[in-house]
């Protein structure tokens, strides 16, 4: 039987840090223009949110023009101190209400540019050359194509794969695409230094009568043809013998070799965080603990339009979940004009409080994250007790 489409999407995610790896490192983002920037609309972008950002991120992107509003929250509740605190690198903690401020920001497009492969004609099977890759991790095969043209041309989409013997004969392996957010999700222009990837995954979980893929037959998009490669080899059964359950193979869309997708990203793009726990906290107690913010080196990240965050704390048998404002008032770092800001390269200690979960839990997980287009999150464990 097939896996569900969770375990479908655990055995990509298994492959991803090699495939982020292999990728260039994102264009610098100019947080001197973010600032400067107050009304940019925003388009939806393509963009991966990591797994461990549990809570999404509250954004406001919709129809795509007019969205990023720049205004001075309202505040409600206990008065929030306009006094930095007296050690610059530490603030103190205060249960401030969420203001629902936006921060500003902009949305980079992907890269190279989509429209390189605008007018090109679709890539023929006699007009490409293909070396293909293997690799393996978490009980996953993978298996990476790499097309290069002799004429310029375009690949997009998905690919028709078909698994073979080692005779050329087909075997009823299923195949499924892997939709995923984190892909380039437009045609590729493919030439003599312009690659583009296919990436394919086969999970060590078949447990019916064993196999061998030597072969798989691949057929272009828009008429191109068929190329045929080298496949996964002998089948591998790391569930339950004789079960019959059969492990697709796993298809991404054609992407440039190296790309960085779509993303939204403001002046906080970069930061780090750091939560510094205790190693217990007493069942339905206060948590008091801190989280570390460090900007990049370089422009200082402006606190004027403080962002609200959130804490959740918990396992699967119960959590606690709180959003605030970030005490930016109490920074003691400002500019020429009053306004707070984090140092670039400087870390600031932000002081927290949260409620723990009443039911004990060993490593239970706390996830700490600012509530903006590009979030910025940090995790950790603690014991309930």
């Amino acid at each position: 039987m097939n896996h569900a489409p969770d375990e479908i999407d655990q055995m990509l995610r298994d492959y991803a840090p090699r495939w982020r790896a292999a990728q260039p490192a994102p264009p610098a983002v100019d947080r001197a223009v973010l600032v400067a920037r107050r009304h940019i609309p925003i388009r939806r972008p393509a963009w991966w949110v990591p797994a461990l950002a549990v809570a999404t991120a509250v954004a406001v992107i919709a129809g795509g023009t007019g969205l990023i509003r720049s205004r001075t929250p309202r505040q409600t509740g206990p008065p929030v101190s306009t006094t930095p605190t007296s050690t610059p690198g530490v603030v103190s903690w205060a249960p401030l209400p969420p203001s629902g401020g936006v921060v500003p920001a902009i949305s980079l497009p992907p890269s190279p540019d989509p429209a390189g492969a605008d007018g090109l004609p679709p890539c023929h099977a006699a007009n490409l050359q293909v070396s293909s890759e293997r690799d393996g991790a978490g009980g996953t095969r993978y298996l990476f194509l790499t097309f290069t043209a002799i004429r310029s041309c375009r690949l997009g989409g998905y690919p028709s794969v078909t698994a073979l013997d080692g005779s050329g004969r087909t075997l009823a392996v299923p195949v499924q695409r892997e939709a995923s957010s984190g892909q380039y999700g437009y045609p590729v222009a493919v030439g003599s230094g312009a690659p583009a990837t296919l990436s394919l995954g086969w999970s060590s979980a078949w447990c019916a009568a064993e196999i061998d893929v030597a072969r798989l037959r691949v057929v272009l998009p828009d008429g191109g043809g068929t190329v045929t490669t080298d496949g996964f080899g002998q089948s591998a059964c790391y569930g339950t013998p004789g079960s019959g359950e059969k492990a697709p193979i796993i298809v991404r869309a054609f992407t440039p070799q190296t790309f960085t997708p779509a993303r939204v990203v403001t002046a906080f793009d970069g930061v780090s965080v750091e939560p510094i726990l205790p190693e217990s906290i007493a069942a339905g107690g206060r948590l008091r603990f801190a989280v570390v913010l460090t900007a990049p080196a370089g422009p200082d990240v402006p606190l004027e339009m403080c962002p609200d965050y959130r804490i959740n704390i918990g396992d699967v048998h119960g959590s606690t979940e709180a959003t605030y404002a970030l005490n930016c008032a109490a920074v003691a770092y400002r500019d020429a004009a009053g306004h707070p800001y984090l140092p670039g390269g400087t870390p600031v200690r932000f002081e927290m409080e949260a409620d723990a979960p009443n039911a004990p839990a060993a490593a239970a997980k706390l996830v700490w994250q600012l509530l903006i287009p590009d979030p910025v999150v940090g995790g950790g464990t603690v014991d309930i007790r």
